[in-house]
């Protein structure tokens, strides 16, 4: 049996001395933990805490820049800003959000998509996002401005604000070179925000055509403004407040963008798109020898301010799904087989490699025979003996298959490349489509041939089969020729200005390869194809113009062509509707002597190119004389035999 123990009274003074050490070191731990924890938030973070505290009175305020305007050669205005009312509403501050838009439409009315699309939005609002204001109608006139004030009181969480709206005084004009604008999307957000965040959800920016492309110059800088604010956000104006905290209280404007001039002459644009009355196709007007382009139309267009505000999901999806395909540059994003136009090519690489001469004949009687298969000519008799001059001229395609059938498809693929078919031209305007020049690996490649063989180069060389252009590369090929070899790089834009009209870019005349070949084998191209224009049996000597007042004829020299769309059966399409017929290319250019003006049709389903093309092509060159360099012409156009013609390439 264990004895009690006897605690001294040493022992209780060594209890309690330990006791008061540890209850000291616990005291003292935890008042340096609250003075380390002061400490850190009063003086470390100090500045952070505080600014925290002054958000909850001072508020940062984004100020969007003003865009930049677009410009024609001349200064004259495609696209400017204007003063807009738009109105919104701050869910967190509406009452009955349903019953204000019922209200809202009353007055001044609401889409009934975009109001289901406004109840939608508000739903998805959660915690802080119910704060930020939601635009519900853009662009209100005086009328709607002035009922909407009058009954404002009513409309609890609802304001009109002023801000700029992108204004396209032009209406459809030059839609597809300058564009529209509009919210940014997610995907653009995200790709614009990678290294730096500059833009937010809600920001207008560049959708097409070079309010895209220029977008980094057009949008200038936006400023920032720090204004008070209640504890509902409100903003505050109280002067005394003001004069306490007007150290904070800042603006920092912002700074407007710059000015893009194009390369474009609107005088020139609008006369050309009032003649070019196709429903579908494109035509571009270029200087061959600097590249710049004077005049760019594709066919059907669209508004550019209907598509910079909220659109309709209904109109959106007719736009999108309309078989014409509006939104799609038919100069630079779709590509087609280009006919005869693609002559040049196996021409071009005959005579380099030294194939044939230009006295080189050849016997066409209206078809050229390939093993069991027949390629047949567009004239069913056959043009007889003929050397590459007359071939040109008349644009023999027994005489080119010949020279595909001798030349190789990769020796066409590698002039053609040359001419800068196959490849994107650098136009700055939206994504080109590169096009298509097959060469044996494409073939043998491409799982649905199965292998290469000759019949594919014969079809290449009359720019059928696989072979697939864009407008414009086939007026800069042809502008290779023009100049003498050089292949130059597109220019729209000629300047861009900044606010104090500062040259702060300046697009110059850019080669981008020469062709090392004999000038002689140019110039023996140029010819036929002055031919073409100029002499009997040419396939566009239709078309003459007196020039008055002058001393020499303008020498026009081009091509024409014409493309299989559907499977033809005895020289005939197998189907007679639109969609169905061919596709019409005329390119030409002048003066031969001294170029100064190439123009490029396509007419899609217009026919042959002769009388489906041409016509657009020598107006368009006939009124760039006339306006340009004082030249009178004979008003009258000499259509001769148009039933021979007809039948023509």
């Amino acid at each position: 049996m264990l004895k009690d123990k006897i605690v001294t009274e040493s022992e209780i003074r060594n209890f309690y001395r330990i006791s008061y050490l540890i209850f000291a070191f616990i005291i003292v731990a935890v008042f340096s933990i609250i003075i380390i924890r002061l400490y850190k938030i009063q003086v470390r973070m100090g500045e952070y805490y505080y600014d925290r505290a002054e958000k909850n009175f001072i508020q940062e305020v984004r100020l969007s820049p003003l865009r930049g305007r677009i410009l024609d050669t001349k200064g004259r205005v495609i696209a400017q800003n204007r003063p807009s009312f738009n109105l919104f509403l701050t869910p967190a501050f509406v009452k009955n959000y349903r019953k204000t838009l019922e209200s809202i439409d009353r007055l001044i009315g609401i889409p009934e998509e975009r109001f289901n699309d406004i109840i939608s939005e508000i739903k998805k609002k959660r915690g802080l996002e119910r704060f930020k204001p939601i635009k519900i109608l853009s662009d209100l006139n005086f009328d709607q401005v002035a009922i909407i004030e009058s009954n404002i009181e009513e409309l609890s969480g609802t304001e009109i604000l002023m801000d700029s709206y992108r204004d396209y005084p032009l209406g459809e004009l030059a839609s597809h070179i300058v564009g529209y604008v509009g919210e940014i999307d997610k995907k653009m957000l995200s790709d614009r925000n990678k290294n730096q965040e500059i833009y937010k959800q809600g920001d207008i920016i560049g959708k097409r055509g070079i309010e895209l492309s220029y977008e980094d110059y057009l949008r200038g800088e936006e400023g920032k403004e720090f204004i008070l604010v209640d504890a509902k956000g409100f903003k505050v104006d109280s002067s005394e407040v003001k004069d306490f905290l007007k150290e904070k209280i800042k603006k920092f404007p912002p700074r407007q963008g710059a000015d893009v001039y194009l390369t474009i002459d609107l005088d020139y644009q609008m006369e050309l798109e009032k003649m070019f009355n196709v429903l579908d196709g494109g035509l571009i007007a270029i200087n061959p020898v600097t590249g710049k382009i004077y005049a760019l139309i594709s066919r059907p267009s669209f508004s550019p301010a209907k598509l910079s505000q909220r659109i309709s999901r209904t109109d959106w999806n007719n736009l999108i799904n309309d078989p014409l395909k509006p939104l799609i540059n038919k100069v630079t994003q779709d590509h087609y087989p280009p006919g005869s136009t693609f002559k040049i090519v196996p021409a071009l690489a005959a005579l380099d490699k030294r194939l044939i001469t230009e006295n080189t004949t050849s016997f066409c009687n209206g078809v050229f025979q390939f093993g069991t298969r027949p390629f047949r000519c567009w004239a069913k008799r056959g043009h007889g003996n003929l050397a590459l001059h007359r071939a040109i001229v008349q644009s023999c395609d027994v005489y080119f298959y010949r020279l595909g059938d001798r030349l190789d498809i990769d020796n066409i693929y590698n002039y053609a490349r040359m001419l800068g078919f196959g490849q994107k031209t650098g136009l700055e305007i939206d994504e080109e489509t590169p096009g298509i020049i097959p060469n044996r690996d494409y073939y043998k490649k491409n799982k649905k041939f199965g292998s290469y063989h000759k019949g594919y180069a014969i079809n290449s060389s009359i720019g059928q089969g696989d072979v697939a252009v864009t407008l414009i590369q086939l007026a800069y090929a042809y502008a290779t020729l023009a100049n003498g070899g050089k292949h130059i790089k597109p220019i729209i834009v000629d300047e861009i200005r900044d606010r104090e009209n500062k040259v702060i870019l300046k697009n110059e005349p850019e080669v981008i390869n020469e062709l090392n070949t004999d000038k002689g084998i140019i110039e023996a191209i140029v010819d036929g194809l002055y031919g073409v224009t100029s002499e009997p049996g040419g396939t566009a000597t239709f078309q003459k113009y007196k020039v008055f007042g002058n001393d020499k004829r303008i020498k026009i020299a081009g091509k024409t062509g014409t493309a299989q769309v559907v499977e033809m059966r005895d020289g005939k399409n197998i189907s007679e509707s639109y969609m169905h017929k061919d596709h019409a290319w005329f390119v030409a250019f002048a003066d031969v002597d001294n170029p100064e003006i190439l123009v490029a049709v396509l007419h899609k389903h217009g026919g042959h190119g002769a009388s489906g093309a041409s016509p657009y092509v020598f107006n368009a060159i006939k009124l760039f004389y006339e306006k340009y360099k004082g030249m009178e012409f004979d008003k009258n156009i000499n259509m001769r035999n148009v039933s021979f013609i007809e039948s023509e390439d």
